[in-house]
This record gives C-alpha cells, sequence and structure tokens, in this order.
C-alpha cells in the first residue's frame, strides 16, 4: 500500500467514525465516557509517537522504529479518537444550556466554539514549524 492510499484511508476512518461515537454516546456509554475513550484513544498514539521518535533509546531500549506501530498508533487509532470525540464535543458542550430558555446562548457557542477551533489549528499550523527550527522535542512536547 502507498502511503496516499494510507492516508485515504487514515481520512476515511476519520470521517465515518464520528456516526459510531455518536450511537456510543447516545446509546451505551453517555458523553463523560464516550469523550474519555476518545481522548485515550488519542492521546496515546500521539505520546508514543513523540516519545519514540525523539528518545526511542531511552524508553525503547532500541535504535530502530516499530513501522507497524507507526501505521497502527497514527492511521488507526489517531483517526478513531478524532472522530468518537468530535462526534460528543460540541453536543456536549451546547448541552450546558437550556435548549428553550437560552436558544441564543446554544448557538453563540456553536459560533465561538468552531471558531476557536479554526482558528487554533490556524495558530498551531504556524507556529509548530517555526518552533521546530530550533528543537523538535520542544515544538510537538510543549
Amino acid at each position: 500500500m502507498d502511503a496516499a492510499s494510507l492516508i485515504s484511508l487514515s481520512t476515511a476512518v476519520a470521517y465515518t467514525v464520528p456516526f459510531m461515537g455518536g450511537m456510543l454516546a447516545d446509546s451505551y456509554l453517555g458523553d463523560y465516557k464516550t469523550i474519555l475513550v476518545g481522548v485515550i484513544f488519542f492521546y496515546l498514539p500521539g505520546l508514543f509517537v513523540i516519545a519514540s521518535s525523539t528518545t526511542p533509546t531511552w524508553w525503547l531500549g532500541m535504535k530502530s522504529f516499530n513501522v507497524g506501530a507507526y501505521k497502527l498508533a497514527l492511521l488507526l487509532l489517531w483517526p478513531v479518537g478524532t472522530g468518537t470525540v468530535k462526534a460528543v464535543v460540541s453536543v456536549f458542550g451546547a448541552r450546558q444550556y437550556h435548549p428553550l430558555l437560552q436558544r441564543s446562548l446554544v448557538e453563540s457557542f456553536y459560533v465561538q466554539f468552531y471558531m476557536v477551533i479554526n482558528v487554533g489549528a490556524v495558530v498551531v499550523c504556524i507556529a509548530v514549524p517555526v518552533v521546530a527550527r530550533g528543537s523538535i522535542t520542544v515544538a510537538y512536547v510543549h
């Protein structure tokens, strides 16, 4: 499988999983536990990749990387975590307001929520490469 196919598969997983995450939250686990499961699937692979790429001999005890573990972490677990959290977190935030009595606050929440997400994405896309010129570890750990 070539890189483009793997990225396409990963993107497909990230856009398909929110349906399952919503069903999981509504039918089985509830919002809190579904967000927790998604965060675990999202952050643990990222921490593994950061730790093993910056200091592989320190905690893995080897000089080479396990490519299969990277593929599993980055191309499956990360999109599953992203999709699960994506399905629940915005609705969870809006549920903090009464749907009828605070309708304008619900609308305001969604506008501000998506604005912060998009501005944050732009800032990170600019800041990480700039900081990475000085130190990869600082760019991705902090």
